[in-house]
Protein backbone atom coordinates (compact mmCIF):
# COMPACT_ATOMS: atom_id res chain seq x y z
CA UNK A 1 0.00 0.00 0.00
CA UNK A 2 2.79 2.43 0.92
CA UNK A 3 4.59 1.73 -2.37
CA UNK A 4 1.49 2.72 -4.33
CA UNK A 5 1.20 5.95 -2.33
CA UNK A 6 4.82 6.89 -3.03
CA UNK A 7 4.46 6.29 -6.75
CA UNK A 8 1.32 8.40 -6.90
CA UNK A 9 3.17 11.30 -5.31
CA UNK A 10 5.31 11.79 -8.41
CA UNK A 11 7.97 9.08 -8.33
CA UNK A 12 8.58 7.61 -11.78
CA UNK A 13 7.85 3.97 -12.39
CA UNK A 14 8.61 1.70 -15.31
CA UNK A 15 7.21 -1.40 -16.96
CA UNK A 16 8.78 -4.77 -16.29
CA UNK A 17 11.16 -6.12 -18.90
CA UNK A 18 12.35 -9.62 -19.74
CA UNK A 19 15.32 -9.33 -17.38
CA UNK A 20 13.01 -8.33 -14.53
CA UNK A 21 10.85 -11.40 -15.07
CA UNK A 22 13.91 -13.65 -15.37
CA UNK A 23 15.52 -12.43 -12.14
CA UNK A 24 12.21 -12.55 -10.25
CA UNK A 25 11.46 -16.09 -11.50
CA UNK A 26 14.90 -17.41 -10.55
CA UNK A 27 14.70 -15.77 -7.11
CA UNK A 28 11.16 -17.07 -6.54
CA UNK A 29 12.03 -20.63 -7.59
CA UNK A 30 15.18 -20.56 -5.48
CA UNK A 31 13.22 -19.30 -2.50
CA UNK A 32 10.58 -22.03 -2.87
CA UNK A 33 13.15 -24.81 -3.25
CA UNK A 34 15.15 -23.44 -0.32
CA UNK A 35 12.03 -23.35 1.87
CA UNK A 36 11.43 -27.04 1.17
CA UNK A 37 15.03 -28.00 1.91
CA UNK A 38 15.12 -25.98 5.12
CA UNK A 39 11.80 -27.42 6.30
CA UNK A 40 13.14 -30.94 5.74
CA UNK A 41 16.36 -30.12 7.60
CA UNK A 42 14.54 -28.47 10.50
CA UNK A 43 12.21 -31.48 10.86
CA UNK A 44 15.15 -33.77 11.61
CA UNK A 45 16.03 -34.62 15.21
CA UNK A 46 18.22 -31.97 16.83
CA UNK A 47 21.38 -34.09 16.84
CA UNK A 48 21.07 -34.88 13.10
CA UNK A 49 20.54 -31.33 11.83
CA UNK A 50 23.10 -29.45 9.79
CA UNK A 51 23.03 -26.22 11.80
CA UNK A 52 25.53 -24.42 9.57
CA UNK A 53 23.47 -25.36 6.53
CA UNK A 54 20.31 -24.03 8.17
CA UNK A 55 22.00 -20.71 8.95
CA UNK A 56 23.41 -20.48 5.41
CA UNK A 57 19.98 -21.32 4.01
CA UNK A 58 18.32 -18.60 6.07
CA UNK A 59 20.85 -16.07 4.79
CA UNK A 60 20.35 -17.23 1.20
CA UNK A 61 16.60 -16.83 1.71
CA UNK A 62 17.18 -13.21 2.64
CA UNK A 63 19.22 -12.75 -0.54
CA UNK A 64 16.37 -14.17 -2.64
CA UNK A 65 13.84 -11.91 -0.90
CA UNK A 66 16.05 -8.86 -1.43
CA UNK A 67 16.48 -9.69 -5.13
CA UNK A 68 12.69 -9.88 -5.54
CA UNK A 69 12.32 -6.56 -3.69
CA UNK A 70 14.93 -4.86 -5.89
CA UNK A 71 13.25 -6.08 -9.08
CA UNK A 72 9.87 -4.71 -7.96
CA UNK A 73 11.17 -1.49 -6.42
CA UNK A 74 10.57 0.84 -9.40
CA UNK A 75 7.92 -1.08 -11.32
CA UNK A 76 4.48 0.44 -11.93
CA UNK A 77 2.85 -2.99 -11.61
CA UNK A 78 5.04 -5.20 -9.36
CA UNK A 79 5.63 -8.78 -10.47
CA UNK A 80 3.86 -11.33 -8.27
CA UNK A 81 1.46 -8.80 -6.77
CA UNK A 82 -1.62 -10.39 -8.31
Amino acid sequence: MYILMVKKMGEKCRKAGVADYAVYTVADLGENILDGVLKTEKDKPLNERNHKGIIAGDILGLVFSFAKYEVNKNLCDPIGSN
